[in-house]
Protein backbone atom coordinates (compact mmCIF):
# COMPACT_ATOMS: atom_id res chain seq x y z
CA UNK A 1 0.00 0.00 0.00
CA UNK A 2 2.49 2.39 0.55
CA UNK A 3 3.54 2.19 -3.08
CA UNK A 4 0.04 2.52 -4.28
CA UNK A 5 0.17 5.68 -1.88
CA UNK A 6 3.52 6.88 -3.46
CA UNK A 7 2.46 6.87 -6.95
CA UNK A 8 -1.08 8.78 -6.10
CA UNK A 9 0.88 11.30 -4.23
CA UNK A 10 3.02 11.67 -7.53
CA UNK A 11 0.41 12.17 -9.31
CA UNK A 12 -1.30 14.52 -7.41
CA UNK A 13 1.48 16.84 -7.67
CA UNK A 14 2.47 16.47 -11.29
CA UNK A 15 -0.60 18.06 -12.29
CA UNK A 16 0.49 21.60 -13.60
CA UNK A 17 -2.28 23.51 -11.08
CA UNK A 18 -0.55 21.55 -7.94
CA UNK A 19 2.74 22.32 -9.25
CA UNK A 20 1.56 26.60 -9.71
CA UNK A 21 -0.04 26.50 -6.75
CA UNK A 22 3.22 24.81 -4.58
CA UNK A 23 5.80 26.62 -6.64
CA UNK A 24 3.98 30.25 -5.57
CA UNK A 25 2.98 29.43 -2.30
CA UNK A 26 6.99 28.41 -1.22
CA UNK A 27 7.68 31.28 -3.07
CA UNK A 28 5.77 33.40 -1.03
CA UNK A 29 7.15 31.42 2.16
CA UNK A 30 11.11 32.43 1.03
CA UNK A 31 9.71 36.00 0.56
CA UNK A 32 8.65 36.14 3.74
CA UNK A 33 11.38 34.60 5.71
CA UNK A 34 13.59 36.87 3.81
CA UNK A 35 11.98 39.67 5.23
CA UNK A 36 11.09 38.33 8.75
CA UNK A 37 7.50 38.66 7.88
CA UNK A 38 6.39 35.34 10.02
CA UNK A 39 2.74 35.98 10.38
CA UNK A 40 2.67 35.84 6.10
CA UNK A 41 4.67 32.67 6.31
CA UNK A 42 2.62 31.02 9.28
CA UNK A 43 -0.67 31.91 7.36
CA UNK A 44 0.47 30.63 4.23
CA UNK A 45 1.19 27.23 5.80
CA UNK A 46 -2.00 27.87 7.38
CA UNK A 47 -4.30 28.85 5.04
CA UNK A 48 -3.43 27.53 1.88
CA UNK A 49 -0.63 24.89 2.09
CA UNK A 50 -2.54 22.66 4.96
CA UNK A 51 -5.35 22.67 2.90
CA UNK A 52 -3.51 21.24 -0.35
CA UNK A 53 -1.65 18.48 1.80
CA UNK A 54 -4.73 17.65 3.43
CA UNK A 55 -6.56 17.43 -0.36
CA UNK A 56 -4.08 15.11 -1.40
CA UNK A 57 -4.04 12.82 1.63
CA UNK A 58 -7.84 12.74 1.33
CA UNK A 59 -7.90 11.78 -2.24
CA UNK A 60 -4.85 9.40 -1.42
CA UNK A 61 -6.60 7.42 1.30
CA UNK A 62 -9.72 7.41 -0.84
CA UNK A 63 -8.12 5.80 -3.66
CA UNK A 64 -6.66 3.07 -1.31
CA UNK A 65 -9.63 2.05 -0.27
CA UNK A 66 -10.44 0.90 -3.82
Amino acid sequence: WVIKALEIFKNEINTENQQKALVEHFTEINNGLENEDYILVADIFNYEITPLLKAIRKNIDDNLRK
